[in-house]
């Protein structure tokens, strides 16, 4: 059964793994940073393994912008090995606008189809709406930019449905 309180947490705001509650009732997840060891005789041990806080305390230093730039480059390229056309989410905002705008750059699929596909989800809140961002980040380069418009009724009648497809296949 659908946890609707997770899922309109995730519709209203984006936000995912907000708490260690899943979209499923009674499905949970690891607190982040966490791991879990099953011993043979059913004892689970949960370990913290990462403190995000602890490092970038410890790893405060100056940012190299060529360095940066370098690994997010090699990062996207690593990424867009296919044999099929690939595209990728565009929310408008800055990190995914430097993500897609590296992925046209790096695609030679780009160069010889002619385009590489983004999709935005505009918001119907005219106060969370950044379609204006994403048609900016696309509007000098050769991406075919999809627009969805999701409605927030449309969703909740189709989500039981949705989720009982995904778990069938």
């Amino acid at each position: 059964k659908c946890n609707m309180n997770e899922i309109s947490i995730y519709i209203f705001s984006g936000c995912t793994n907000s708490s260690t509650e899943s979209f499923y009732d009674g499905i949970y997840s690891l607190d982040k940073g966490h791991s879990l060891l099953i011993k043979r005789n059913g004892e689970r041990i949960i370990n913290r393994w990462y403190d995000l806080r602890n490092q970038i305390a410890e790893n405060k230093k100056d940012i190299d912008q060529d360095e940066l730039y370098s690994i997010l480059n090699s990062s996207v390229k690593l990424r867009l090995r296919s044999d099929v056309n690939v595209g990728s989410a565009l929310s408008g905002g800055i990190d995914s606008s430097s993500l897609v705008s590296l992925a046209i750059r790096n695609n030679n699929k780009v160069e010889k189809d002619g385009e590489f596909i983004a999709i935005h989800a505009k918001s119907t809140d005219p106060l969370l709406d950044e379609s204006k961002f994403a048609f900016e980040a696309v509007k000098k380069s050769l991406c075919n930019l999809n627009l969805v418009e999701p409605k927030f009724n449309e969703f909740i009648n189709s989500i039981e449905e949705i989720t009982l497809q995904y778990i069938q296949n």
